[in-house]
């Protein structure tokens, strides 16, 4: 599916509503929200150039670079926004980021054991 220039823009001006009612309810976070959605405009501009570019050379060399680059780049900027110690939860971050996610039940989580109808060829997993 080809997103057009026309829906592109129709996107960034839903995103002026909640604009709109900061401003006539005359709510501080007006700044804050348009700072952080020019943050957030600049750096997927710049990852989807850099996007056009992996997939215009068309190198599976490249391609694996900007995904593992994709993830590094994820875990450290979730591990810093959160305020953690970068040097003590890199690794099982971007273990956990570049491994897919499996549901998994509660009992396993809490207890460690796989619940009773996991036995059930429908819901194993």
């Amino acid at each position: 599916m080809d997103i057009t220039f026309m829906q592109c823009m129709l996107g960034l001006l839903l995103l002026l509503v909640p604009c709109y009612v900061f401003y006539v309810f005359n709510i501080p976070l007006l700044t804050k929200t348009l700072r952080s959605f020019l943050k957030m405009a600049g750096s997927h501009l710049v990852l989807g150039v850099l996007l056009y570019e992996v997939v215009a050379l068309d190198k599976p060399f490249f391609t694996l670079l900007f995904s593992l680059l994709i993830i590094v780049w994820g875990a450290t900027l979730s591990i810093v926004r959160a305020k953690l110690p970068l040097r003590q939860l890199f690794l099982p971050v971007l273990a956990r980021a570049s491994h897919p996610h499996k549901q998994q039940s509660p009992a396993r989580l809490l207890y460690g054991i796989a619940p009773p109808w996991a036995a059930l060829p429908l819901f194993a997993g």
